[in-house]
């Protein structure tokens, strides 16, 4: 993390008639260096063997046998996310996810949901920066099933004025949701303080008021897009053999037309040139601090380091954006040297590599009797370990 800058988050609570608001404040601060040279040299794991396969119409197949269970997992990622939006339709992939289940050529209004609870599939869908996912579960033999359900929403999804009235309000909902909870909050803010141009800058959900009122056409002309073969890499796992599973893949999608050109995004952050705070105020007596640094890309030569760094501080290695950060493992840096210490009650990271630069976070919630300041000094004592200790 050579070019790392640093973002401190500091939450203080301060009271007031009628009620008792959080303050948050965050500091960007230049650079910091974390010495995680000597984690990168460590072994590296056994990896399962995935088997990596191109149709002809450009799109990308990661196949993994796994025999545990009679199971199988499909998904479909599509490389547009938030990333992909401009101001004014922030929230727009997002919500074209929700419209994705509401029905195409093949399935009719309300059949996507209706027949994957018959067969028995856990199923999901993802939005976040870089891209957009729908998976299934399900008994090995429905596998056909589902891939021809994904091929169909590929290209015949049924985006409706009506539905998109209808799941508004739905995300709206999830929107409330977020302004209600303190650490959600304080991401946003501390996601908006570090990038000023760079679309990182908004929340993948997007502003309330461009959710809104962005129209249909616009969400059909995003799907038409961006929802294309050659924009999408599918992922196989379960209890198949390898060229079974690749020939339904093939069977599904290889009549796609591929050969499309995607709008590509040239947008670089500026170089940050000093330190930014951020004060954010909410009602109650939650403290928050969060530091944050600047973090290379995913397919930066540093990566293996930062998931080591992720390792050591928080005891897990959640690399993806399914999982809760407020969901911390024990036998860590920060868990002993900030939770058994009781200066909070929790200590974690926040960590997912991007396709840009992006942001490698800590975050703790101090116990209502610390002061943030000693909080965010034992983070430092415990980064600053890291330059002098294995």
């Amino acid at each position: 993390m050579s070019d790392a800058c640093a973002l401190r988050a500091r939450v203080a609570s301060a009271s007031r008639p009628g009620d008792h608001p959080m303050r948050t404040r965050f500091l960007l601060a230049t650079p910091a260096a974390l010495l995680v040279s000597a984690l990168a040299a460590a072994a590296p794991a056994e990896r399962p063997q995935v088997q990596e396969h191109s149709l002809p119409n450009g799109m990308k197949v990661l196949i993994l046998e796994d025999h545990a269970a009679p199971v199988a997992t499909f998904s479909v990622f599509y490389k547009v996310g938030s990333r992909n939006e401009t101001t004014g339709n922030t929230g727009s992939a997002h919500l074209l996810e929700h419209l994705m289940f509401k029905g195409t050529k093949r399935f009719g209004k309300g059949q996507i949901m209706a027949s994957l609870d018959r067969i028995g599939a856990q199923w999901n869908a993802t939005t976040f920066y870089d891209y957009t996912n729908y998976y299934e579960t399900v008994p090995v033999e429905k596998l056909d099933f589902v891939m021809g359900l994904e091929a169909d929403r590929m290209r015949n999804s049924l985006i409706l004025d009506e539905e998109r009235e209808l799941e508004r309000i739905v995300v709206r909902n999830e929107l409330e949701r977020g302004e209600n909870s303190p650490v959600r909050s304080l991401m946003h803010e501390v996601w908006g303080a570090a990038f000023k141009a760079h679309p990182y800058h908004h929340p993948v959900i997007g502003w309330s008021s461009e959710v809104e009122g962005v129209p249909t056409a616009k969400l059909r002309e995003l799907y038409r897009t961006f929802y294309q073969p050659d924009n999408a890499v599918a992922v196989v796992v379960g209890d198949f053999q390898a060229s079974e599973a690749l020939a339904m893949v093939r069977k599904h999608f290889a009549k796609i037309p591929g050969g499309h050109r995607f709008p590509a995004l040239y947008t670089v952050e500026p170089e940050q040139k000093g330190e930014r705070r951020v004060t954010l105020r909410k009602a109650g007596d939650l403290k928050v601090v969060a530091l944050a640094w600047k973090a290379p890309q995913a397919a930066h030569e540093d990566m293996a380091a930062l998931k080591l760094l992720h390792l050591v501080l928080s005891g897990e290695l959640n690399l993806g954006p399914f999982g809760d950060p407020l969901d911390p493992g024990i036998s860590n840096r920060l868990y002993q040297a900030l939770v058994e210490k009781e200066l909070a009650t929790y200590a974690g990271v926040d960590y997912v590599p991007m396709k840009d630069p992006g942001l490698f976070m800590v975050l703790a919630l101090p116990r209502p009797e610390v002061e943030h300041g000693r909080v965010e000094k034992a983070v430092r004592e415990q980064l600053e370990r890291l330059k002098n200790e294995p």
